[in-house]
């Protein structure tokens, strides 16, 4: 089992689009994924069904990681942390690679609070923040040693937002792939691969239309 740490700093600044985009990609490449949410307290079933509906009618298994076991055999684990867990257990999850994911000056300081108790490589990424939001936000020098920004960041755009409402990948949707958010969103998620150990020719056994096209696109 291979784990992959998406950290929510707070609500609504798109962590779950992005870690079902992940799944959605490493499925279309053959390699079986699953979400595990670490959910702190505040969350029940039901708010797992209303906040993975989008991962869930893509097919993937979601499942409350404090209540139901992982399955057995090799496979990605992609752990949606919650704000509210607790800070001091973060690095039990033993994450080999955790994702703390920005939008706004607020969700930036409490994700830099919270990266030297992150466990694993740490990757910081922009999604739908302004260039203005961009640069007033610097890692301080103690976080610039543990943890760095990716060289994608994911702009605000229709494609995504058409994404999230239909709860499907963005390089699926009739001009998604060509779209400047498809675009970022495949970059992005060969970024998050090169950050892991997970085997490259794993990655070149299926090569589905769909993702050939955006791929294409984002180069």
């Amino acid at each position: 089992m291979y784990d992959i740490g998406f950290f929510n700093p707070r609500r609504g600044v798109g962590t779950s689009l992005i870690a079902a985009h992940l799944l959605g990609y490493l499925k279309d490449h053959g390699i079986y994924a699953c979400a595990a949410v670490q959910r702190g307290d505040g969350m029940d079933h039901r708010e797992l069904e209303e906040r993975w509906g989008f991962a869930k009618k893509l097919g993937h298994r979601i499942r409350l990681a404090d209540l139901e076991p992982p399955r057995p055999g090799p496979f990605v684990n992609i752990q949606d942390i919650r704000s509210t867990f607790p800070v001091f257990a973060l690095r039990s999850l033993l994450c080999r690679l955790s994702i703390v994911v920005f939008r706004d000056e607020e969700s930036f300081v409490r994700g830099v609070a919270a990266l030297p108790s992150l466990p694993g490589t740490r990757l910081c990424v922009w999604n739908g923040a302004s260039e203005q939001q961009r640069a007033r936000c610097r890692l301080p020098a103690s976080a610039r040693t543990i943890a760095r920004f990716a060289a994608t960041t994911i702009p605000h755009c229709a494609a995504l937002e058409r994404a999230h409402e239909t709860a499907t990948l963005v390089w699926r949707l009739p001009g998604g792939s060509e779209s400047p958010g498809g675009r970022a969103m495949v970059r992005l998620m060969r970024e998050i691969l090169r950050n892991t150990s997970l085997e490259v020719d794993l990655l070149q056994k299926a090569r589905v239309p769909h993702v050939v096209a955006a791929e294409g696109a984002a180069r």
